[in-house]
């Protein structure tokens, strides 16, 4: 039997399979961003396991200060080349955060106005996309945009990130 039929490339081996975690600060719609996450990337699928949060932010901020935080599961499509990653996922999210209720008083000068606090806890839909310029095996950096979808207080925003992991 010729043995060139049954030799395989040696990229032919390789599997389309990278993992790492990621994490990133920036704006938000209330004012600033951050996340972190675990990804894995199977093919042109990818799973993440992500935290969110967004913060309002303001020199002279109303109290209390408005804010969302989510946990998320989500799933998309990845397209990758070997220095260029670009992702779109979603998912389900348990989301909490504050927000103002009714007011109360006028916070004075150089202060916010005064409201009810109102915590909140509900499910969302968590998506995101990502775009990743990977120079090194190991490292990372891009440009993340989020938001979740969800009844009580819905945030979005786009941070800088890095990722660390098998990236190549």
């Amino acid at each position: 039997m010729n043995s060139s039929v049954l030799a395989q490339p040696k990229d032919s081996k390789k599997l389309e399979r990278y993992a790492g975690l990621y994490c990133g600060f920036g704006g938000s719609s209330l004012g600033l961003g951050i996340s972190a996450g675990y990804f894995f990337q199977n093919k042109y699928k990818i799973y993440i396991l992500r935290f969110t949060g967004s913060v309002e932010f303001d020199l002279f901020p109303d109290d209390p200060t408005e804010s969302v935080v989510d946990i998320g599961l989500l799933y998309g499509w990845c397209f990758k080349k070997k220095l260029v990653s670009a992702s779109a996922s979603l998912g389900i999210a348990a989301v909490g955060g504050t927000r103002r209720g009714a007011y109360i008083r006028s916070g004075g000068f150089l202060h916010g106005d005064i409201y009810e606090k109102d915590n909140f806890f509900t499910v969302g839909i968590p998506v995101q996309i990502q775009l990743f310029f990977t120079p090194l095996r190991l490292l990372g950096i891009g440009l993340t945009g989020y938001g979740n979808i969800n009844p009580a207080m819905s945030a979005c925003g786009v941070l800088l990130c890095l990722q660390f992991g098998d990236l190549r």
